[in-house]
């Protein structure tokens, strides 16, 4: 980044060079343009001046300081913007957090229309351009010269386009044929008269599989209270597979738990409850035999634990020791 250039270049078009607005700015571009440009030259002058302009050449600037500065409104300020922007003469880009709008003035491209002297490349920059409403909200009934609608009156945020009663009846007529040809016929079924869909699952019986669960496993903690949160988690359980949405798959997943000493509490001091067997990932584990290896496993060791036992018996009996020296 030049630093002298762009003081050379924006004490030529700044307005602190000048008692008046410079000339040749209010000849080119109109006298509220050029009081708009002047302003974003002050303020780009003073951020280089503070060495904090940003590496790409933007520079911070808020609506009401504009306001203030240049005696503009809101709605002229967004039009001068719109204007440069479509010319490229400016660019905005939107930085930090919060979200703020920085302001890039190209100094080349200004100087080029500033050089000519005329407003005539502007003109054709302008008819050039492709019509678009960058956000710029256009005041009731205001007259908004385009290129391919000169002098029509809009409604608000319509974009610059012509409106009439008898265009909105044929847009609202083919939004209605459009619809009536993406829908097939019968694809659309009358609405069940209990309000339920016919793919929609059957409700997650809570009490009954609370009962189920008591009535399989007594040896478990037993359910006292039962808040939202466990209703969710069951019903999540429940709508999560078909063959789930039956008590018989439920009456045959307590079982499999009673089989399984471990979530029994006759390993350790761990024993399963029914908020813990409807967990997402315990119920898988449960599902997968996990519990069951683990069954195995202790039912292997007591197994060896008895020949130990065995085994030290005989040897007992074969070195002849009585009771007493057993005792």
């Amino acid at each position: 980044m030049d630093a002298n250039k762009y003081r050379f270049e924006l004490d030529a078009i700044s307005s602190n060079s000048f008692i008046a607005i410079n000339k040749t700015l209010i000849r080119v571009f109109g006298l509220e343009v050029a009081v708009f440009i002047s302003n974003l030259a002050d303020k780009m002058r003073y951020f280089l001046d503070k060495g904090m302009l940003g590496n790409d050449g933007s520079f911070f600037l808020r609506h009401a300081d504009q306001e203030e500065q240049t005696g503009l409104s809101e709605y002229k300020l967004k039009q001068c913007k719109k204007i440069l922007k479509d010319i490229g003469v400016i660019d905005t880009v939107t930085k930090g957090m919060p979200a703020k709008e920085y302001y890039i003035l190209h100094l080349d491209v200004l100087a080029e229309y500033y050089l000519a002297g005329d407003n005539a490349g502007i003109k054709e920059a302008l008819d050039n351009k492709t019509p678009k409403n960058d956000g710029v909200k256009t005041p009731k009934n205001h007259t908004v010269k385009t290129p391919q609608n000169r002098g029509v009156k809009t409604l608000r945020n319509r974009g610059g386009f012509p409106y009439n009663k008898e265009n909105k009846d044929k847009d609202n007529k083919g939004k209605e044929n459009k619809v009536k040809e993406t829908v097939p016929l019968g694809t659309v079924s009358a609405p069940d008269k209990s309000g339920a869909s016919k793919n929609q699952p059957p409700p997650c019986p809570h009490q009954q599989i609370i009962d189920l669960y008591h009535r399989i496993l007594p040896e478990l903690p037993s359910v006292r209270t039962w808040p939202e949160h466990l209703r969710k988690r069951l019903r999540s359980r429940w709508r999560e597979s078909e063959e789930r949405q039956n008590i018989g798959w439920w009456e045959n997943y307590f079982e499999k738990v009673r089989e399984a000493p471990w979530l029994m509490g006759q390993v350790s001091d761990f024993h399963a409850d029914l908020e813990w067997l409807i967990g997402p990932k315990n119920l898988c584990k449960v599902l997968n035999g996990r519990y069951s290896r683990r069954d195995n496993y202790v039912r292997k060791f007591s197994e060896k634990t008895d020949r130990s036992i065995k085994t030290l018996k005989q040897w007992m009996e074969k070195t002849g020791l009585d009771e007493e020296d057993r005792q």
